[in-house]
C-alpha cells in the first residue's frame, strides 16, 4: 500500500510517527510538509514562494499567536461553564473566510498556487499514492485543489486533526467534503465533528529501555513544553509544600534537547505530565515516553476522557487534589515500581505501532479502502 502524509508547520512528530509505523508494516509511506517545520531540508516541502515575504511571515506569526490565545480562552471558558460563547457555530466548525482583504489575498494565492499543482504532482509522483492523509486538515490551497486533483486520480482522502486545527480554526469545507475518513487522537475533538474516529497516537516503544533500578530517594520530574498548558503554576507550589514533610527530589526540565530530557526522565520514579486541562484533557508525549520506560505518570483527565480509556494506569490529579494525590504516593513509594510495569504494558497494548496500525487498518476496511 502506498500512503502519503501531508502536514503543515505546527504538526511535527505525529505524522512522522504515522509514516514510520506504516513503513515498519511494509507499506510505502512518505511525508511531505506544506511549510518546513524543522528549518532543514530533511523532508520534502511543497514550495510556497509567496510565504517567504518577511512582512507576510510576521503577519502569519501574529495570526497563529492570536489563535493560540483564543484556544486558551476557549478551554478556560469551558472549565468555567461559559462554553456557550464558543459553541454558537456549526459542527464541524468551518474555517473563517476572513475580512475583505484576507478573502482577496486567499483568492489570489490560490490562483497562483493552483497552476503549480500538476508540476508538483509529477515532480513528487503524488498521483501514485493510494491514500493521502492531510494532517491538520490543511491543503496546498484554501480551496483544496491538490486534494481534488489527487481524488480525481483515485486517491482516498483522509484528514487527521490534532487540536487547535479543529477546535479553534475549523475545517476547510472543500477538503472536508473529500475526506472519507477523519481521525483524531484528541479525546475532546470527537464531539467537534459528526464523522470522526478516535485513534490512539502511534508511538514507537522499541528505542526505549525499561527502568530496572529505582532510587531510594524518590525523584519526580516535570518537563513542560508550555508552562501554562501543563499547569506548572499549579505544580510548583505543591512541590515546595510537600518538601517540608517528605524527602524526595524534584526536577523541572526546560530548554533541554529531547535526548537530554529522556535521560533525566529515565533516572526518575514519577512524572507529572499536566494539571489543569488547559491544553486539552488527557496526556501528551511526555507521558508516552515515560510509559515506554516503565515510569508512572500523573495527569489530569476530565470524566469524559477517562471514560474513553478504561483500565489506564495514570495517577489522576486536578489542581485541587494534586497535593493529596502526591502525599499518597510519597507515603507508599513502593507502589511506583508496580505502577511503572502497568504503564509499560498499557502503552504496549494501546499506543505501540503494532496496536495502532491494526486499529487504523480496521478503519480502512470499514471505509472499503482495503479488503477484509
Amino acid at each position: 500500500m502506498k500512503i502519503l502524509h501531508i502536514a503543515h508547520c505546527p504538526m511535527q512528530w505525529v505524522p512522522l510517527s504515522y509514516r514510520d509505523m506504516e513503513r515498519r508494516h511494509g507499506d510505502t509511506s512518505d511525508l511531505i510538509f506544506l511549510t518546513n517545520p524543522f528549518d532543514t531540508r530533511d523532508f520534502p516541502v511543497l514550495p510556497q514562494p509567496l510565504f517567504t515575504w518577511p512582512w507576510l511571515m510576521r503577519m502569519r506569526r501574529k495570526t497563529v499567536e492570536d489563535r493560540w490565545e483564543e484556544s486558551k480562552d476557549k478551554i478556560l471558558g469551558i472549565q468555567k461553564n461559559q462554553a456557550d460563547k464558543y459553541e454558537s457555530h456549526s459542527i464541524p466548525l468551518q474555517i473563517r473566510p476572513g475580512n475583505s482583504a484576507q478573502k482577496i489575498w486567499r483568492a489570489c494565492r490560490d490562483t497562483y498556487l493552483r497552476k503549480k499543482i500538476p508540476g508538483l504532482v509529477k515532480q513528487y509522483k503524488l498521483d501514485e499514492y493510494e491514500i493521502v492523509h492531510y494532517h491538520g486538515g490543511r491543503d496546498y490551497t484554501w480551496s483544496a485543489d491538490l486534494a481534488q486533483y489527487l481524488h480525481e486520480r483515485g486517491a482516498k482522502i483522509s484528514c487527521v486533526y490534532h487540536g487547535t486545527d479543529l477546535r479553534i480554526e475549523g475545517v476547510i469545507p472543500q477538503l472536508d467534503k473529500l475526506s472519507q475518513l477523519n481521525l483524531t487522537s484528541e479525546h475532546d475533538l470527537v464531539d467537534d465533528h459528526p464523522n470522526i474516529h478516535w485513534l490512539p497516537l502511534p508511538f514507537d516503544i522499541k528505542p526505549f529501555n525499561q527502568k530496572v533500578q529505582w532510587n531510594k530517594v524518590i525523584r519526580i520530574v516535570h518537563a513542560p513544553s508550555d508552562r501554562y498548558n501543563k499547569g506548572t503554576d499549579y505544580i510548583l507550589p505543591v512541590i515546595e509544600k510537600l518538601k517540608k514533610d517528605f524527602i524526595f527530589e524534584f526536577t523541572l526540565v526546560e530548554g533541554k534537547s529531547q535526548e537530554e530530557t529522556r535521560k533525566i526522565k529515565f533516572d526518575c520514579e514519577l512524572c507529572i505530565d499536566q494539571i489543569g486541562n488547559r491544553g486539552g484533557s488527557g496526556f501528551g508525549i511526555s507521558s508516552l515516553e515515560c510509559f515506554a520506560m516503565g515510569i508512572p505518570c500523573i495527569s489530569d483527565f476530565t470524566p469524559e476522557v477517562e471514560a474513553l480509556m478504561p483500565g489506564h494506569p495514570f495517577y489522576i490529579a486536578a489542581p485541587e487534589n494534586l497535593e493529596s494525590s502526591l502525599r499518597q504516593i510519597l507515603v507508599n513509594p513502593e507502589s511506583l515500581e508496580k505502577k511503572g510495569l502497568e504503564s509499560f504494558l498499557w502503552i504496549q497494548q494501546n499506543n505501540s505501532f503494532e496496536c495502532v496500525y491494526q486499529q487504523k487498518m480496521e478503519l480502512y476496511r470499514q471505509c472499503g479502502w482495503v479488503q477484509v
